[in-house]
């Protein structure tokens, strides 16, 4: 059992890496959706993964913009298994943003926990901006 995490994109890594075991940062860029800003078709099951990720973000609704990026929550890995907690302190209860946000990356985490750790990258090419995007990351 590891200790309670927190710290807003970190959460998100290291959620990742507790349920599938894979380097968080091989999805970034990956496909339509895994990043920032996804647009287009899913490239695959992964992809999807992180579609319906970007939705729950916007489910979220958290009110000031970006902030899904950088508030905290509170979780644990236990037997490769991410938790939320019910309460993230001063960041709020069960109905609070920090409450959605981890919610969101723990279902990322479980969907991502069905599919092999990605050995490559795929191209966007239903959007021109994430082609755009997926081609730089070949350089990063």
């Amino acid at each position: 059992m590891e200790p309670r995490s927190k710290r807003g994109v970190i959460n998100l890594y290291n959620m990742i890496s507790c349920a599938t075991g894979c380097r968080p940062l091989i999805y970034k860029g990956y496909g339509c959706y895994c990043g920032f800003l996804g647009s287009g078709y899913p490239v695959d099951g992964i992809d999807r993964c992180c579609q319906l990720h970007d939705s729950c973000y916007g489910w979220a609704q958290c009110t000031i913009p970006f902030m899904d990026y950088v508030l905290p929550y509170f979780w644990q890995c236990i037997y490769d298994q991410p938790y939320c907690a019910i309460d993230h302190d001063i960041f709020g209860g069960p109905d609070s943003c920090a409450s959605k946000l981890c919610e969101c990356d723990r279902q990322l985490s479980l969907c991502l926990q069905q599919y092999p750790c990605p050995q490559v990258r795929p191209f966007c090419t239903s959007s021109p901006f994430r082609f755009f995007q997926n081609a730089i990351m070949m350089f990063v």
